[in-house]
């Protein structure tokens, strides 16, 4: 029935549904099962690339303005900034001879260098960008210098001194006294997590600080697998830095932003100090997490299910989890793996009643569907916190107040145990902002 059937083929002359099907026959099943894997990891990678890309050099475009920045001077009590100090810390090698101040390389590396970065906005009322400045490395944290690494020098050792009495002094000079560590996605240079935290903490203004984490993932187009393997590797340095950060800063509470392959490191950190501490109050008297955001998380959902059995929630005060039904990266990534992504709400997702009464007891997690915010689905919609003024905003309002969803604009839909965005969304803002400028 299909022999007069023909599929264009660009360019050249179309090409008869037989003569394809003759191809297949002589490829056979394992090898058309190769060629669809293989077709598969392409289209993932280039959809990645879309996704995921940058400006170049040490800059990039600005997110689009959240709706909360336009009621942030008089009725949230901050002004975005142009010129933007953050801390980093990042566990990628150093070039061989120690390079310059700030210089990384895209591999793994045995210890975790601090520092900080100068950053400046330009052009923001005319679709500006950031750029960053300058990287000032600190020197090494000393509880990520073990016996399998060579030692490090005496000044390595002591810049860890001087970088936790300037990241003091900038604590102590915000309202808030909360630190939040941006953690980027997969295929990222070094610089990404900086211009990513230089941006939030430009529109945070002086209520909190931001840092980002610059884990060893590889900007290269075939990174995808081998950065998955590292967020494991990774989340060992990263638990270090939390355990030295509640220890040594004076920050109220220590915050968690983590996007896509990030959610990978962020939730196996916060598994491995669940299982540490195995009580909230040690787990709060250790590393003082306040909220812990997943965004677009690349995660196995069955994987984090098993996380939520070991009560990973105690790790934490809150654990957010944003979701979208528009992500056709989280969606793909679901196809390759054939298990579906935590960040992604496929459209036949269905609770069954025990699993309904399960969620219900969970009070400190809160999931987020942002399938209704605009742009949600912009650029293969896995960026919507780039993209989307809803859903930065109730990110930012999330970290620089202590709001619980309900109180930031969201509405519950007890169906899905999702808080949703509200198509008057902008007007529940403003509300909000009414009666906090009347305390």
């Amino acid at each position: 029935m299909f022999r007069d059937c023909q599929i264009a083929r660009f360019p050249g002359k179309p090409i008869p549904v037989a003569q394809i099907a003759g191809w297949l026959a002589k490829v056979g099943p394992l090898g058309l099962e190769w060629i669809m894997q293989y077709l598969a990891i392409l289209a993932f990678a280039v959809l990645g690339l879309v996704s995921c890309s940058t400006l170049p050099g040490n800059q990039t475009a600005l997110i689009r303005s959240p709706e909360v920045v336009s009621l942030a001077r008089e009725e949230f009590g901050y002004k975005p900034l142009d010129r933007i100090e953050i801390a980093y810390a990042t566990d990628r090698e150093k070039p061989a001879g120690g390079g310059t101040s700030g210089d990384y390389e895209d591999q793994r590396g045995l210890r975790v260098w601090l520092g900080f970065a100068d950053l400046e906005v330009k052009n923001r009322e005319k679709s500006g960008r950031i750029q960053l400045n300058q990287v000032r490395e600190s020197g090494v944290l000393h509880a990520s210098v073990g016996a399998w690494d060579l030692p490090a020098s005496k000044e390595e050792m002591a810049g860890e001194a001087e970088f936790f009495r300037h990241l003091n002094r900038k604590l102590d000079a915000t309202k808030k006294g909360d630190l939040v560590i941006y953690i980027s996605g997969f295929r990222m240079p070094f610089s990404d997590p900086l211009l990513v935290s230089g941006q939030f903490s430009s529109l945070a203004a002086d209520n909190v600080v931001f840092m980002g984490y610059s884990w060893p993932t590889t900007p290269t187009l075939t990174s995808y697998f081998r950065d998955i393997e590292t967020a494991e590797y990774s989340s060992r340095n990263l638990r270090l830095l939390l355990r030295q950060l509640a220890a040594k800063s004076s920050a109220r509470r220590i915050h968690i932003f983590a996007y896509s392959a990030g959610t990978r490191l962020a939730a196996r950190t916060l598994q491995e100090i669940n299982l540490e501490t195995r009580s909230d109050s040690a787990a709060r008297q250790r590393y003082r997490l306040g909220q812990v955001a997943l965004v677009s998380s690349d995660m196995d959902r069955q994987l984090f299910g098993s996380f939520l059995a070991d009560d990973i929630t105690r790790a934490c005060e809150r654990l957010l989890v944003y979701r979208s039904g528009k992500d056709g990266i989280l969606g793909l990534s679901g196809w390759l793996f054939s298990r579906g992504r935590l960040g992604h709400v496929p459209k036949d997702e269905a609770y069954p009643p025990h699993r309904r009464d399960y969620l219900r007891k969970l009070d400190k997690l809160d999931v987020v569907d942002v399938s209704d915010a605009p742009f949600a689905g912009s650029y293969g919609g896995h960026f919507y916190f780039f993209q989307s003024p809803w859903v930065s905003s109730d990110l930012l309002l999330s970290f620089v107040s202590d709001l619980r969803p309900g109180s930031r604009g969201l509405v519950r839909d007890d169906q899905s145990f999702a808080w949703k965005f509200p198509a008057d969304y902008p007007e529940r803002l403003e509300a909000i902002a009414r009666e906090r400028k009347k305390r």
